[in-house]
């Protein structure tokens, strides 16, 4: 989100993530909260997606999930297996 729409998630005093963010625009509307509404719209899916995301790569550990690397990874050295 920060490098494609300039989005910037905001921390609170402890630097835990917060529920807000920063808007980067290059505009100056005559009413805000039109511009916050549309950004909140494009904001809440992306952030429901990763949600549901997390909580699908917490089911399984870690170390389960090794043996379908192969798949994935090209490489020829057996070190990485």
């Amino acid at each position: 989100m920060k490098a494609n729409q300039k989005y910037f998630p905001l921390l609170d005093s402890n630097g835990r993530l917060t529920n807000k963010f920063l808007i980067v625009s290059n505009i100056r509307p005559a009413d805000a909260s039109l511009v916050i509404g549309g950004n909140e719209r494009v904001v809440a899916p992306a952030l429901a997606d990763a949600k549901v995301l997390l909580r699908s790569g917490q089911e399984e550990a870690l170390d389960a999930r090794v043996h379908g690397l192969d798949r994935w990874c090209t490489t020829t050295s057996s070190a990485h297996r």
